[in-house]
């Protein structure tokens, strides 16, 4: 036996079809999110833009694609 397959006998069958075969929900980006991410920015690596809160939420997005379709191309 594999160590999957003994994995699998020890815990059960409790995991269902593939993780990535399953539906996720798309995360809601609001101002409190923006302000909880600023504050807790030094605790994030990678991005300065988004540990300085400089990311658009939801609202400001779609108001700038909208914004952005409307301009006529050359």
């Amino acid at each position: 036996m594999s160590i999957l397959e003994d994995y699998k006998k020890e815990i059960g069958d409790r995991i269902v079809g593939d993780v990535l075969d399953r539906p996720c929900s798309k995360p809601k980006i609001d101002e409190e999110v923006r302000d909880t991410t600023i504050q807790r920015g030094s605790r994030y690596r990678g991005s300065v833009r988004i540990t300085h809160g400089l990311f658009y939420t939801d609202k400001e997005r779609q108001e700038k694609k909208e914004e952005l379709l409307k301009v006529k191309p050359p």
